[in-house]
């Protein structure tokens, strides 16, 4: 039996006046691959900041492992195994692609570090990155520049893999190296939660589906159930879940 890794309990969040989540709870067991969607401004960026220590909730609690995490600090939730992958690409420019990798996987410290550079260079390769391997990261493509940012996500052997929108603004060849690389971590037992516009990527992707409103929980369970219910497609989905 799977165990419960993240668990949110009842977490509100405001910015002054504006309410972005309003008491969002939902567990996520180890070994799953989970879909976060919904509208812009529904709060789901702002819930991975939650969750990574970005920012404090104004209620509620979150847990990892049982341990409860919300108040850390980001380098703290990091080096308990939550990595983040952010919608604005964040990479170090005037360092190589190498350098890039083995800089996050030291400053979290979870693998040893005489695997740190053996890791980094089999993720490369299999994102398809070796041959930029000495390459300034400034120098690579927007899209590579995701890659990279999405390979460092996996240095630290994660507990938990948070990514926020990994396919936009990407080419479709890439995109699916970045596909490939997530099912095959899924596979071998690894939890992801994804968060993308792309509803067809997610929906081919992610067994479980949540969905977030106006900063609530208006849908959580298997994906094919999840986009058709009416209250997902009214806020949402439009046309695409009539379609299937």
């Amino acid at each position: 039996m799977k165990d419960r890794l993240l668990a949110i309990c009842g977490i509100s969040k405001n910015f002054g006046g504006l309410q972005a989540l309003l008491d969002v709870s939902f567990e996520i067991e180890e070994g799953e691959l989970v879909g976060l969607i919904g509208p812009n401004g529904s709060g789901k960026t702002t819930l991975l900041n939650l969750i990574n220590g970005y920012y404090p909730p104004t209620e509620g609690q979150i847990f990892l492992d049982g341990h409860r995490i919300d108040g850390l600090s980001p380098n703290q939730v990091a080096k308990l195994g939550v990595s983040r992958m952010f919608q604005a690409t964040r990479i170090f420019p005037r360092m190589t692609v190498l350098e890039n990798m083995l800089t996050v996987a030291y400053a979290v410290g979870r693998i040893p570090s005489g695997e740190i550079e053996r890791r980094a260079r089999e993720i490369l390769e299999r994102l398809n990155l070796e041959r930029m391997i000495h390459e300034e990261a400034g120098s690579l493509s927007g899209g590579q520049r995701k890659i990279l940012e999405f390979g460092t996500c996996f240095m630290s052997e994660p507990k938990l893999v948070l990514l926020d929108e990994p396919f936009a603004s990407i080419h479709p060849d890439l995109k699916g190296v970045l596909e490939e690389f997530m099912r095959a971590h899924y596979e071998r037992g690894g939890t992801i939660v994804l968060v993308s516009h792309d509803i067809p990527s997610v929906v081919a992707a992610c067994p479980r589906v949540i969905v977030l409103n106006a900063g609530q929980v208006i849908a959580d369970g298997p994906t094919q159930e999840v986009i058709r219910k009416d209250e997902v497609a009214e806020a949402y989905l439009g046309g695409f879940a009539q379609g299937r």
